[in-house]
């Protein structure tokens, strides 16, 4: 109770969240009981699944930053916390989205992929090219992760970028790159799509479905799914000098998000 509610750094973070709790108000020392009290507390109060799941983000961001102290002597200010938190909430909501719009609701076998799909056949003129990239900073913990799109004709159609907290590998985020630009162009309903990256070992892993990082597994069974969506998709490599416009887009993005942490 004292770590999660009643440690000073505790209730600073509780009361700097959006649910803004006031933990001092706290008496009973059963966590059960605690738990049940505030989840009334929101249940009467603009009640909301989101709500409920950052609370419980907020708990596990606590208690990582107690683990981070403590095994590796770094020391979470209480934004970076709320921002773990916060961050996590979205992306598992994001997530619960997704499943609900992309998985069938029986379970189906996923089919095999098709020429078209592994792109051996030839690609559509009327087809969108997404080139994709990652970036990493090992030193505060993140990654950007870019996309830039153009039509037949070079034009250039628009651009998404997105900043992954508290995940630096190079490899992870190539993955998470790949599958965020396919629901990126899901949104933008473009049904016939090139995906070319710099990295042979993540379209090599998704084309002939053999991940060769343990680590992105279901990363890659989120990419196989969310391309069976797909009229046309197609998953290729190219050197980083062809890469350089979603490279630059991928530092800019690192660049102002570490501008946004000064």
């Amino acid at each position: 109770m004292h770590i999660f509610f009643r440690c000073d750094f505790a209730r600073r973070v509780w009361f700097g969240s959006t649910l803004a709790l006031q933990t001092h108000l706290i008496q009973d020392e059963i966590f059960s009981v605690v738990w049940q009290k505030i989840i009334s507390g929101f249940k009467q109060h603009d009640f909301s699944e989101c709500k409920i799941s950052n609370f419980v983000f907020h708990l596990w961001a606590i208690w990582k930053a107690r683990n981070a102290a403590i095994f590796k002597d770094q020391m979470w200010t209480e934004m970076q916390t709320i921002s773990f938190a916060n961050d996590y909430t979205r992306e598992f909501h994001q997530a619960q989205e997704a499943k609900e719009m992309y998985i069938p609701k029986s379970p189906q076998p996923r089919p095999h992929l098709s020429s078209h799909r592994l792109g051996q056949g030839a690609r559509p003129t009327d087809s969108i090219l997404i080139r994709y990239d990652a970036g990493t900073n090992k030193d505060h913990k993140f990654g950007a992760i870019a996309g830039i799109a153009t039509d037949a004709n070079g034009i250039t159609l628009g651009s998404f970028t997105a900043i992954f907290q508290f995940i630096w590998d190079p490899g992870i985020l190539e993955f998470l790159a790949l599958r965020e630009v396919i629901k990126w162009a899901l949104r933008m309903n473009w049904t016939k799509v090139s995906f070319e990256g710099d990295v042979i070992q993540v379209s090599q892993s998704v084309n002939f479905e053999n991940c060769s990082k343990a680590a992105c597994w279901g990363i890659c069974q989120d990419i196989w799914s969310l391309q069976s969506l797909l009229q046309f998709s197609s998953i290729g490599y190219i050197k980083r000098l062809q890469n350089r416009e979603a490279h630059r887009l991928a530092q800019r993005a690192k660049a102002l998000y570490l501008q946004s942490l000064c």
